[in-house]
């Protein structure tokens, strides 16, 4: 067990570490910004500055070419001259030269993307991990995929829209002619004669009068009459027999 003394010393020990300045956590320091700026204006790519920078002491380590990348803008640094053509002409170290380009205009929505990515990495120069970085070289190139679902088939021709087929707006109707007073009379004589023989065959099926009113759409009086009607031809009939 530890005596007195020896728990005040581990206490001030303690207090003493937490009391001194914590060291600087810093990737850059200012000997691995004079390396950044000697390569990167000389041409060299940030895949191979980054480890050059990682041999240099620094409390931590550079984690990718994008983080050399991000300190160069930071940095305000410039690129030699001509060094986008001539990277782009370097078949060995650039990723997508013209004969990659070539492939790629020739089999993209072709092929399946992951046989095309092995086919164009069998191509000099260096390899594409994945399938989306075929895709954002083809947005770059402006090509167009067709889609297919075969691999190595070419492309079957779109379907016909069919015409589109406009609204056909339909011929008004003649307006009806006005009817003469003979017309007038005949057709008000046959809508009666209708209605007639409809309530006959109804007083006939022993309806009332309320019921026929109802049905031939006439006032409860006229139904009243055609009723009276209806028994004084029967009641003829029955006095003939």
């Amino acid at each position: 067990m530890k005596t007195l003394e020896e728990r005040v010393a581990v206490l001030e020990a303690k207090l003493a570490a937490l009391t001194q300045p914590r060291k600087l956590m810093k990737v850059f320091n200012p000997e691995r910004d004079a390396a950044l700026r000697e390569h990167w204006q000389a041409g060299k790519r940030a895949t191979e500055i980054l480890p050059i920078l990682n041999a240099i002491p620094a409390t931590l380590p550079v984690s990718s070419a994008q983080a050399v990348t991000s300190r160069a803008m930071k940095l305000h640094l410039k690129r030699p001259e001509g060094w986008k053509a001539a990277t782009l002409s370097d078949s060995a170290t650039t990723v997508w030269h013209q004969e990659r380009q070539a492939l790629l205009h020739a089999e993209y929505g072709r092929m399946k993307p992951q046989l095309l990515l092995e086919a164009i990495n069998t191509l000099p120069g260096q390899r594409i991990e994945s399938v989306d970085s075929l895709r954002r070289a083809a947005a770059r190139f402006r090509i167009r995929s067709a889609r297919l679902l075969v691999p190595g088939k070419a492309a079957p021709p779109p379907a016909p829209k069919p015409p589109r087929a406009w609204p056909v707006t339909p011929a008004p109707e003649p307006e009806p002619q006005p009817l003469t007073p003979e017309e007038q009379e005949a057709a008000v004589a046959g809508a009666w004669a209708r209605k007639h023989a409809r309530a006959m065959e109804l007083f006939a099926q022993g309806k009332s009068a309320e019921t026929v009113a109802g049905s031939i759409k006439v006032p409860l009086r006229e139904a009243c009459r055609l009723q009276g009607e209806y028994r004084s031809s029967q009641a003829a009939q029955r006095k003939a027999a």
